[in-house]
């Protein structure tokens, strides 16, 4: 009884900082390299349908946002969840509001630099891209580069 009130006070430091240390969404993605804008082509100026690449920022709150249009000032979604999978993926789920929907993509930073989507599923299941392909097309997804000064 004496050598656990003695614990007590470690073990209770211990529980804490362990639950204090828990990273969160942005943290994880910083130390990851993800933060700033991503394209398949850094030389085609950002434009609002431009379809070339997405963005991901952190808001002066600390919440991880992921813009699907890096030119869409007024559009962007909360990463609510990031995990580490296998072989240095990170699982990102984000919110969609507006579509009342939560999605999955597991993004991959490949050898040459390039980041890429192996999977994007939605909360049903359903996946738009598996295996590193559209589900839809076959295609491979695209690998995109990162672009020199965020923008």
């Amino acid at each position: 009884m004496t050598l656990l009130r003695q614990s007590l006070p470690l073990i209770i430091l211990t529980l804490t900082a362990g639950s204090a240390s828990a990273a969160t969404p942005a943290e994880i993605v910083r130390k990851w390299g993800l933060i700033g804008r991503w394209a398949i082509d850094c030389a085609v100026p950002v434009q609002r349908g431009a379809n070339n690449g997405v963005a991901y920022e952190i808001t002066r709150e600390g919440r991880l946002i992921y813009r699907q249009d890096p030119a869409d000032r007024d559009r962007g979604y909360e990463v609510v969840e990031v995990t580490r999978g296998e072989n240095n993926m990170l699982i990102l789920r984000t919110e969609f509001p507006n579509f009342q929907k939560t999605r999955e993509n597991g993004i991959v930073l490949q050898a040459d630099g390039t980041l890429r989507s192996i999977f994007n599923r939605d909360d049903a299941g359903n996946y738009t891209a598996r295996d590193g392909r559209f589900v839809a097309s076959g295609r491979e997804t695209a690998g995109l580069h990162r672009c020199a000064g965020g923008n």
